[in-house]
């Protein structure tokens, strides 16, 4: 019997805690009696729901270490691995959760380096956030799921259809611009435009009442005055806001300007993912908006936190600020 038995069964002698060892002792006589009077092993094992493995062992604990062999003891180790983070971190990682509550680990783990000039591991901030989700401190994050499917647009002028397999391969290449609708709590229905570079994932935005081909050319002015890089080309789908007055600044400007196939919003997944990030970490953190100036001066502080700010994990964690940084 090893030390670890001996200290179990000495607790349960003390305590006089044998009901489970009574239980399974009943158990073997009344399997014997089964036996004794005739009936087969096969029988008296299914009448008393048991296997003969079990019984077997139950009998060989009995004759070695007595009743005290059929109680059951608790395996717990009695060393039990204790947290390798301190309470000061997991505040601090508590803190951020609420500050960012749709990061992850990884990302949680690059904003504690940022802001405490400490390193923490994204294993240890999983295991953090587990711990907090189960104290009920932090909710899970949830999905949001939603379906973007492009109308078919008709050729004119200088567009021209996007090539197939045709992909950007530098900054500033095929530049991805598109809009969604958003019902904007406090101000209405409002036509958001976005326009991100698939490489190194510098977004602009805007909101217009209406997604009209002018709010197009106008959102193609903004974005050129705010990407910190010259457009080389750019794609959209087929929507009316991207013809007409759009097209013709393209063709001003002299940027080659391509179209998706209809129904394919995979080929466009760069911005089609902006547009969920949008909704999902910042439209839905808000209620409401006080007026239409507070959502527009709130929208052009989130666009600043995802280029400078906020970890992209295609950028290997890095934010699109800190990846231009590198190329230069």
């Amino acid at each position: 019997m090893t030390s670890r038995k001996k200290e179990a069964f000495q607790i349960a002698a003390e305590k006089n805690y044998t009901l489970i060892g009574e239980m399974r002792l009943d158990l073997i006589k009344n399997y014997d009696d089964l036996i004794k009077s005739g009936s087969s092993q096969a029988a008296a094992l299914q009448a008393l729901r048991i296997s003969r493995r079990t019984i077997y062992r139950w009998k060989a604990l009995l004759r070695k270490e007595g009743i005290l062999g059929l109680e059951t003891y608790s395996t717990r180790p009695n060393r039990i691995r204790k947290p390798t983070w301190t309470l000061e971190m997991k505040k601090r990682v508590l803190m951020l959760r609420l500050q960012y509550p749709i990061f992850g680990k990884d990302k949680i783990a690059v904003m504690y380096k940022t802001k405490y000039n400490e390193k923490i591991s994204a294993t240890t901030t999983g295991k953090i956030l587990n711990v907090l989700l189960k104290e009920h401190k932090i909710q899970a994050v949830s999905d949001i799921s939603g379906k973007h499917i492009p109308k078919a647009r008709k050729f004119t002028g200088h567009a021209q259809r996007l090539p197939k397999g045709m992909k950007s391969k530098q900054v500033g290449e095929l530049i991805q611009i598109d809009q969604m609708t958003v019902n904007v709590p406090g101000v209405g229905e409002r036509k958001e435009f976005h326009a991100i570079c698939p490489v190194s994932k510098f977004i602009v935005s805007k909101t217009y009442k209406k997604a009209t081909s002018r709010s197009g050319k106008d959102f193609f002015d903004y974005a050129r005055a705010n990407f910190p890089f010259p457009i080389l080309s750019a794609q959209v789908d087929g929507g009316g806001e991207f013809m007409d007055e759009f097209e013709k600044a393209f063709e001003k400007a002299a940027i080659p300007l391509f179209v998706l196939p209809p129904r394919s919003p995979k080929i466009n997944g760069g911005v089609e993912r902006s547009n969920g990030t949008f909704r999902y970490e910042f439209y839905s953190l808000y209620d409401r908006f006080a007026s239409e100036v507070d959502h527009e001066q709130k929208l052009i502080n989130f666009t600043k936190f995802y280029n400078e700010i906020r970890p992209h994990k295609n950028l290997r964690l890095l934010t699109p600020c800190q990846y231009l940084e590198k190329l230069n």
